[in-house]
């Protein structure tokens, strides 16, 4: 897979602001300090505010711009020393191809294609790759014997690779060069596993060694300042002397520390973080997910000139590619959103307020990159309108699903809460007949008429002719294994009788691979017995939860388990989200094509998943898949749940953002949550079979050790059909409440590992619940 290494000029944005406290919704115009009441550093160049914290006018707003003909990779951009800006592309066809614009990225005039020498095969495969500012080409290329290479290309197309770098086949191997860049002066810049190394393109040697022994993750240079970032600090250099100079605090922080994002590595095509020399001296401007900064080196404190919330950078499907600034002060920025390459262009605009003059306040009980994705998408159409989410449960405290929704509740009925609900956890029958919801017919209705719903998942949550929350996703349980056991399976008793059945004819098979984790197994078949369990009174059935651990166990006692192994990597992610891919029937399907598993059970997440299981189907004799059942039927398992709070004090507001979380234009984009509700975007989804393949994957049978391969083919259109059939027969969710869902895991699991009886489980369940109930 190749990944490049972005590199840009230098960043021409705001300077002179004021610093003003940090909040949910801000200009972008904050003081971030290493010490409390350090003063500030204006960063110099263009003034963009005016006015006192309550009337400052201007900030920067984010467009589209267009992308060369034929773009599919963005290689890299560099503005130039005449003020254009240069884009190294890959198009449709692999080619690459050097672009130039000189209206801001407005329009392209293709420059050249790349050296003839960069594309006959022993320089093709190209790795990483960067552009200089008079247009020079610097990239790393894979070399037969094993090593990676750093490659230059001058402004004529000279090209030279530096094959003895370090010395020969083995030590070039040994240096594992993953990145180039250009200083501001055009000096080739290259990092590996063992350091940076300066080179010296004309005798093809190293001029200068940097963080030597380090992995460093990404650089970046202000004037003569190299910084190299690591897992724990920023390194600082001079580039002339390569000596290591004073560690910048602020840095540290705001890049791998307490401030920053969290996320350092980005993929083989993006980054998490870019670097650019400022104005002046050895000031620089750097880019993450929380915004644009200034900051001078050394100095104590660093101005965020625009907040990431506000627009696609804080979007978690939004990897950096490059950044390019322009002389009439906007900038570019190439990224990643989701599998698409964009260019962004930010304009100051000195009429728009530097805060936004609504906001919405959403809520959520753990961090959902659904809603995150569609925050960036509606700011971005509504630049007047901020939206704040608060997350009930970070993992950064020891606060529990109980005391978060405990703390939730006081606030609303304090008048102190959210507008917008992501209710995904939350006992929503319960705030339906407490009043805590609103009703969602005014937002619902003209969607309804222009775009359509799935109907029957639309309608899950109605009361009294009115609807007070709408799953804007869903995910439908499934298995998949012979005919004879899919058509047998027709409960959870059936189930295990199937299960058992076919453990007996073949020992060797592990009958439900999810059994290896408790919680995988779990979680499917909680989702389609739980609505079995809840009485009229909102109390738990002991009959039917005691039907349910005992049939768990069941299922669980035919396995050995000696050698299971806990991932919490795995527990971790189911935990926090429904989404987890590791809930998908399709993790099964190699398992039924090598037959070493009997029955595949979990969720079908999105198209591809279905493609994977129904392109297994085709290979095995007998094969089908169907709807999972358990103590219920037709069960889907909501996701992203949207309600308006009844106390919200933005409701007109607050019914504007919902209606967008459940239009086409939000609901097309996925972050692997589910299908949506809006029935437009669901056709689209469906219907969007790509120009190229799936893919292929590959197993070795554990039985006979060949290998088993699976080409992965969109489905028909009878199989699209025959799944449109399952969708439109699903009724009814699980229970919702997480607190009572923690609470059967855990008394689930002291069960069968720890040999409490079904008794003593399924009693203290109750007795807990009851309580929870009682309370709530």
């Amino acid at each position: 897979m190749r990944g490049f290494l972005k590199k840009g000029i230098c960043l021409t944005m705001a300077a002179g602001l004021a610093a003003i406290p940090l909040a949910g919704c801000q200009s972008g115009t904050d003081s971030v300090s290493d010490t409390q009441g350090g003063s500030s550093e204006a960063a110099s160049g263009t003034n963009t505010s005016t006015g006192t914290e309550a009337g400052v006018m201007g900030r920067y707003l984010e467009e589209d711009a267009a992308l060369p003909e034929g773009t599919a990779m963005i290689l890299d951009i560099c503005r130039q020393t005449d003020g254009s800006v240069n884009m190294a592309i890959s198009n449709e066809a692999g080619s690459r191809e050097i672009w130039s614009s000189k209206d801001v990225g407005k329009t392209w005039e293709k420059v050249s294609d790349f050296p003839a020498d960069i594309l006959n095969d022993d320089v093709a495969y190209l790795y990483h790759m960067a552009l200089s500012p008079d247009g020079a080409i610097g990239a790393v290329k894979y070399s037969e014997d094993g090593s990676f290479q750093p490659l230059y290309a001058d402004k004529d197309g000279n090209v030279k690779v530096f094959d003895q770098l370090f010395g020969g086949a083995e030590a070039n191997a040994q240096a594992n060069l993953s990145d180039v860049s250009f200083t501001e002066d055009g000096k080739l810049l290259a990092m590996g596993s063992k350091g940076v190394f300066l080179i010296d393109t004309e005798k093809g040697t190293v001029a200068q060694e940097f963080a030597k022994g380090t992995s460093p993750i990404t650089i970046g240079t202000a004037g003569n300042v190299l910084l190299v970032v690591t897992t724990d600090e920023v390194q600082l250099y001079d580039i002339t002397t390569g000596k290591l100079m004073d560690k910048d605090k602020v840095l540290d922080e705001q890049i791998v520390g307490k401030d920053s994002p969290g996320q350092l590595e980005g993929s083989s095509s993006t980054k998490s973080v870019l670097f650019q020399k400022g104005k002046e001296g050895e000031s620089v401007y750097y880019c993450n997910s929380n915004g644009f900064y200034s900051h001078t080196i050394g100095g104590s404190i660093a101005e965020q000139i625009m907040n990431g919330e506000l627009n696609s950078l804080g979007s978690p499907s939004t990897g950096l590619v490059s950044m390019a600034s322009m002389d009439d002060d906007s900038f570019l920025v190439a990224c990643m959103d989701g599998s698409e390459y964009k260019l962004l262009r930010y304009v100051y605009s000195k009429d728009t307020p530097a805060v936004p003059s609504n906001e919405i306040k959403a809520y959520t009980l753990r961090d959902n990159p659904e809603i995150r994705q569609a925050i960036a998408l509606f700011q971005k159409k509504y630049p007047d309108t901020c939206v704040t989410l608060e997350v009930g449960l970070s993992g950064d405290d020891a606060v529990n699903t109980s005391d978060a929704l405990r703390t939730l509740n006081t606030n609303i009925l304090a008048g102190k809460g959210p507008d917008l609900l992501l209710l995904d956890g939350m006992p929503i029958q319960s705030y339906i007949e407490k009043g805590i919801l609103t009703d969602l017919g005014s937002v619902l209705e003209p969607i309804s008429s222009e775009e359509g719903f799935i109907e029957n998942i639309k309608n899950t949550y109605e009361s009294d002719g009115k609807i007070y929350a709408v799953p804007s996703r869903f995910q439908i349980p499934a298995i998949q294994s012979t005919k004879e056991t899919v058509d047998a399976a027709v409960d959870l008793k059936s189930l295990a009788d199937q299960a058992e059945k076919m453990k007996n004819e073949k020992s060797y098979m592990r009958v439900l691979s999810q059994m290896s984790m408790v919680d995988l197994a779990l979680e499917p078949l909680y989702n389609v017995s739980s609505p079995a369990w809840e009485k009229e009174d909102g109390t738990l059935d002991k009959d039917a939860l005691t039907e349910f651990v005992t049939q768990f166990k069941r299922l669980y006692d035919l396995e050995d388990h000696s050698q299971d192994q806990v991932d919490t990597y795995v527990e971790e992610d189911i935990k926090n989200s429904t989404a987890s891919s590791f809930l998908s029937v399709s993790m099964g399907s190699m398992g039924r094509m090598d037959d070493s598993m009997g029955i595949s059970i979990g969720n079908i997440m999105s198209m591809n998943d279905l493609a994977m299981v129904v392109s297994s189907i085709k290979q095995i004799n007998g094969e089908t898949y169907g709807l999972l059942n358990g103590q219920s039927k037709n069960v889907y398992v909501p996701g992203t749940v949207i309600g308006i709070s009844s106390k919200s004090t933005a409701p007109e507001q607050a019914g504007k953002f919902a209606s967008f979380l459940l239009s086409k234009e939000s609901q097309i984009v996925n972050q692997g949550g589910g299908f949506p509700v809006n029935k437009a975007a669901f056709d689209t989804v469906i219907n969007d079979k790509p120009a190229k393949g799936l893919g292929s994957l590959s197993s070795g049978s554990s039985q006979t050790g060949e290998m088993v391969s699976l080409d992965i083919e969109w489905p028909t259109d009878e199989e699209i059909n025959t799944f449109k059939g399952f969708v439109e027969s699903l009724d009814k969710g699980p229970l919702s409440d997480n607190v009572i869902k923690e609470t059967v895991f855990e008394q689930v699991k002291r069960c069968v590992k720890d040999n409490v009886s079904v008794e003593d489980a399924v009693n203290t369940i109750l007795q807990k619940v009851n309580l929870y109930i009682s309370e709530r």
